[in-house]
């Protein structure tokens, strides 16, 4: 058997322990990183949320409830968001562009951002649709809840630095009755502003 001279068989260790120590390393460097992006990320998506509820609190937002989490095939063209985001965006960053669509996807609604509406999860909309009337729509079981139908909003979607954002929001006010825009903002002199609205719908 032959034996490893003790420099070379030092060398080797370090080589294998080394790598295996610097590749840990990047991995929790990077996940502390992703975290930092997230906090940023979850205090600018606040920041909009509250001022778009607040310039649209006599129209969309004029409701007692708000919605948890939305279902995607109740927003206008969500099968393309991330196709229109890229474009209205210019996102050049597929990492940047698919970690926002992960978020966009997992993000719910928190009281801290609406405290005086009722929000109605995914659980509430499953029993409306048990309890109601056979025959009937939800609608008389979200009624007596909701007076004014009930409001949503996504998470906003932004470009690499933080300074343009896409955002869909909107209400439904019965089976038949609602309506909701899909909006791009700006930030600009330190503050959000409504750059212009890509589309909207109303029924």
């Amino acid at each position: 058997m032959r034996v490893l001279k003790p420099n070379l068989f030092i060398l080797l260790l370090y080589f294998l322990f080394g790598c295996k120590q610097n590749s840990d390393t990047a991995a929790i460097n990077d996940t502390a990183a992703m975290e930092v992006v997230n906090q940023y990320d979850t205090s600018k998506s606040k920041e909009l949320i509250r001022l778009i509820l607040a310039k649209e609190e006599k129209d969309y937002f004029n409701t007692n409830c708000i919605v948890e989490k939305v279902i995607p095939m109740y927003v206008l063209a969500n099968s393309n968001v991330a196709r229109d985001v890229t474009e209205k965006l210019s996102i050049k960053d597929n990492i940047h562009l698919n970690e926002q669509m992960k978020l966009y996807k997992q993000f719910k609604l928190t009281p801290d951002l609406v405290p005086d509406k009722s929000i109605l999860t995914q659980q509430h909309f499953l029993e409306f649709e048990k309890k109601k009337p056979f025959g009937k729509s939800s609608w008389v079981m979200i009624e007596p809840v909701c007076e004014d139908g009930y409001s949503y909003i996504l998470k906003p979607i932004f470009n690499e630095d933080y300074t343009i954002a896409y955002v869909q929001f909107g209400n439904f006010c019965g089976s038949y009755c609602g309506g909701g825009e899909i909006q791009v903002y700006e930030y600009r002199n330190g503050g959000w502003h409504k750059a212009r609205t890509i589309s909207s719908w109303v029924a």
